[in-house]
């Protein structure tokens, strides 16, 4: 329980700092005109945070401000459509297919509009090749995922899962945090302090190593 409270102070500690990290970036943002820092700091959120977290972490109104000062990052330096639909194209007939899928996931113009995408999802140039783009992110991602791999961490997960329950413990969800959590009880003290996947996902192999540790 003691360690459980200590995890949730984090949290409350993390959500301050963070706030009070983007209300100094935005006050700059708007004095200087300049929101690069903001976007940045945003960009490394989301890749170190799982977005439901992020949300309850920072909250709407200030997702929506962090949003409106990085679209005028965007607006600085992205591709048009044809310009990377062409790039992406090219770089599925060489069979770059990690390039392809940079590509897409950097997507065109402002992030938080749907339309860009649309339009690059859509995109063709038989000139390249007769597949659309959408259909070349498809295969791409298909000829780069490791199937046997996935296999495996799904069938490491289920034994590490089983091994916990033979031990007692189940996982439960915290609805505060958003957070799954292994433990013997509901309320009692949680075995995953820092054992998460991007998802916020305690993971099952991780909890159990801790266990023997």
């Amino acid at each position: 329980m003691k360690r459980r409270k200590k995890v949730m102070s984090q949290y409350k500690e993390l959500t301050g700092v963070l706030a009070r990290e983007f209300n100094a970036r935005l006050t700059e943002s708007g004095c200087s005109g300049n929101p690069k820092p903001v976007s940045d700091l945003w960009d490394d959120v989301n890749g170190a945070i799982p977005h439901q977290q992020v949300k309850m972490i920072l909250g709407e109104d200030m997702i929506k401000r962090i949003k409106r000062e990085s679209m005028n990052t965007w607006k600085g330096y992205i591709m048009n459509t044809k310009e990377r639909g062409d790039a992406l194209l090219t770089a599925y007939v060489n069979k770059d297919f990690e390039t392809v899928k940079t590509l897409w996931c950097d997507r065109i113009g402002n992030p938080y509009e749907h339309d860009p995408i649309i339009a690059l999802h859509k995109y063709k140039n038989p000139s390249i090749t007769d597949v659309g783009v959408g259909v070349a992110v498809a295969k791409s991602v298909n000829a780069t995922r490791d199937y046997e791999g996935e296999a495996r961490e799904k069938n490491e997960r289920n034994d590490a899962k089983r091994g916990l329950w033979a031990l007692g413990y189940n996982e439960y969800l915290c609805l505060e945090y958003g957070l799954t959590y292994w433990s013997q009880t509901e309320n009692g003290e949680s075995i995953s302090d820092g054992l998460y996947d991007s998802c916020g996902i305690s993971d099952p192999r991780k909890v159990l190593e801790s266990l023997k540790k």
